[in-house]
C-alpha cells in the first residue's frame, strides 16, 4: 500500500515568484517572512 500527503498552499506572493522546476527547498525559502497565508494538507493511502 502506497502513502502519500499533498498540500495547498495559499501565498500572496506573485505567481513570477515561482519558476517551474523549483526545488521543494526553493519554494519553502521564497514562502519565508510570511508569505504563506494559509494551508491544507491531505493524507491518503492507495494500493497498486
Amino acid at each position: 500500500m502506497g502513502r502519500r500527503t499533498r498540500t495547498l498552499i495559499a501565498t500572496d506572493l506573485d505567481p513570477a515568484a515561482l519558476k517551474p522546476g523549483m526545488t521543494k527547498n526553493e519554494v519553502l525559502k521564497a514562502l519565508g517572512g510570511g508569505k504563506a497565508l494559509r494551508a491544507a494538507s491531505l493524507a491518503f493511502r492507495y494500493a497498486h
